[in-house]
């Protein structure tokens, strides 16, 4: 099995744990090999035999061997026995600057001084090697001190700048002999298991971690975990299926689809089952599942899933289910068992609740529950298409279509393309959304659009370590995968799965199958026939219902005049700006409502 090469030396300190964990974290085999104080070529040809090898070494690390080897022997090992070869460099030594002279032929001679970087960036011609990152650019929120890479010349025949801050090249990548060279100029590495503060996200980690990223996947191709396709689908939260909501038109939200190239989910009340007639509902969606609809909250009152009660819990996610289904039986219309949370809060116990109640998933603009604690989110938690930690059912995360870069993010990790907007979003037309469609089909040219059920049961990560043998890491308890293999073929499937005991069967295409756990996940093997069609099934143990809940007739009333407040907020102050804004002001005094946007 092909393998990353790191070398190392202990008495130079060179974060390379760091880059280890998140090459493992990858799904790739690392091998590391340390040199003493008196390395030899002969040890190193030896390390290096059997192949091309992708190498990662410092630069403190290489100029090291550059002092200690003799002349010609280090460029000799690196030209005829790697493949690809990483050296990234950490602080500013100023050794480094004349390493990068010696190692690219005078190409990069030397490096730029420390500053405050305001903007990093992939160039467009960048796109052979960074994917749906290439014409792409980033601010940090905090100052980012950068020391970069000079250049002798912009244009030096053979060399590519894959990342510049302000204009400035941190990631490069040249041919050395049959070597592909690439240098790395970063503040920091990223640590994958750093844990993150509430609402913190990992674009401060861009500049560090994207880099790593694009080198992983070009060396390694499909033995690092990867998408099997990039799906996309817009969400618009609340509106009633009327022909006309606010400022949400659905006929001319069919037309704007239909023109662009686009799908969409309405995220639905629950509580609103009751509104919809069937012609409405047929005005409103039109007749195919370009447009459909999933679940938003039960009554859609404030923060109702930020709740530590578990009883409580339970009746809501279950009360919002039958609610659907009987929308569904009255009107005709189907819809996706994903819930998306009101005002975006809820707490860890509210997704074993929907795990429990039969839900498929949940998307939410925010993937922290409000009661993480000690149990924090990770950089690594948010590189997985879903975050599954969380009594293992699976959270998506959506976005506002703000930066095309997170987006592009989302393709590269084989997470699904979640858009979010509200009725207000469309106040001057659907321009802006056909705009950023068009952007989106630009840095995936294979983006598709299928209902969002459908998105997330396919959604997974795959890999081919060896010969024969695939790894299918997937998240819904409902998952359908099509072996892509002409001949059949072995497949291991993989689920995190946090309390093995809920767990009670796992069925491939309807039959029991034998199952374990390791690692925290629970692991199956399937032999596969060329081509095959593969529905899997985790299934719970039993759970006794929750007490009886009744609704009182205050929570009623209370939730009536809630509803009746926001659709005349929505419907008639929101094409009034200054009565909206007062009326916003009023309702924050007075805390009745929770509403945020992220």
């Amino acid at each position: 099995m092909r393998s990353l090469v790191f070398i190392s030396h202990d008495g130079l300190p060179d974060q390379g744990e760091l880059i280890l964990k998140l090459v493992q974290w990858m799904g790739v085999a690392t091998r590391k090999v340390p040199i003493g104080q008196h390395p030899t070529k002969h040890h190193l040809a030896g390390e290096l035999a059997g192949g091309r090898n992708t190498v990662v070494v410092s630069a403190d690390v290489l100029a090291f061997l550059r002092e200690r080897l003799p002349a010609g022997a280090l460029q000799e090992l690196i030209e005829e026995q790697c493949a690809q070869l990483l050296v990234f460099s950490v602080g500013s030594s100023p050794q480094h600057g004349d390493l990068f002279n010696w190692i690219t032929r005078g190409a990069v001679n030397g490096l730029v001084p420390a500053a405050d970087t305001r903007v990093f960036r992939f160039p467009e011609n960048s796109r052979p090697l960074s994917g749906p990152f290439g014409g792409q650019s980033f601010t940090p929120k905090r100052a980012t001190t950068t020391s970069a890479l000079a250049l002798s010349a912009p244009d030096t025949a053979g060399l590519h700048s894959i990342l510049l801050a302000d204009e400035r090249p941190v990631f490069l990548r040249m041919k050395r002999g049959a070597c592909e060279l690439f240098l790395l100029r970063v503040d920091e590495l990223p640590d994958i298991n750093e844990r993150l503060d509430q609402g913190d996200g990992i674009t401060e980690h861009y500049g560090r971690l994207i880099p790593l990223l694009i080198f992983l996947r070009h060396s390694f191709g499909d033995m690092c975990w990867h998408s099997v396709g990039s799906t996309a689908r817009l969400i618009i939260d609340d509106p009633l299926l009327d022909p006309h909501y606010g400022f949400l038109n659905y006929a001319a939200l069919r037309k704007s689809m239909c023109c662009a190239g686009y799908a969409t989910s309405i995220a639905f009340i629950p509580w609103n089952h009751w509104r919809t007639s069937k012609a409405r509902a047929e005005q409103a969606l039109g007749q195919d599942r370009q447009l459909s609809i999933c679940v938003h909250g039960c009554d859609h009152t404030n923060r109702e899933f930020d709740d530590l009660d578990p009883h409580s819990l339970q009746w809501k996610a279950d009360t919002a289910l039958r609610r659907m289904e009987r929308h569904r039986l009255r009107t005709g219309v189907p819809f996706d068992p994903v819930m998306v949370f009101p005002q975006g809060n809820f707490t860890s116990l509210a997704l074993s609740a929907l795990r429990t109640g039969g839900y498929l998933a949940a998307v939410n603009t925010t993937c922290v529950p409000t009661n993480a604690g000690g149990e924090p989110l990770t950089i690594a938690d948010l590189l997985r298409p879903a975050i599954t930690k969380f009594h293992g059912f699976p959270l998506f995360q959506r976005r506002y279509p703000r930066r095309l870069i997170d987006f592009a993010l989302d393709a590269f990790l084989g997470r699904p393309i979640l858009i979010v907007q509200h009725h207000d979003d469309f106040r001057d037309g659907y321009g802006q959304m056909e705009a950023f469609v068009h952007d989106l089909h630009r840095i995936e040219q294979k983006l598709s659009w299928a209902p969002l059920a459908t998105q997330l049961t396919r959604c997974c990560l795959v890999r081919s370590p060896a010969d024969g043998l695939s790894e299918v890491r997937f998240f819904t308890g409902r998952f359908r995968f099509r072996n892509p293999a002409s001949t059949p073929s072995s497949i291991v499937f993989s689920k995190e799965e946090p309390d093995p005991a809920a767990v009670s069967r796992v069925l491939v295409n309807g039959a029991d199958t034998a199952f374990s756990f390791s690692n925290g996940s629970l692991v199956f093997e399937h032999r596969a026939e060329a081509g095959q069609v593969i529905d899997v099934e985790v299934r719970d143990r039993q759970r006794l219902p929750p007490p009886a809940r009744p609704s009182s007739v205050i929570h009623m009333t209370g939730v009536c005049t809630r509803r009746a407040l926001s659709e005349f907020r929505d419907k008639a102050l929101s094409k009034h700006p200054s009565l909206l804004a007062a009326a916003t002001r009023i309702a924050n005094r007075l805390k009745a409502t929770g509403d945020s946007r992220e």
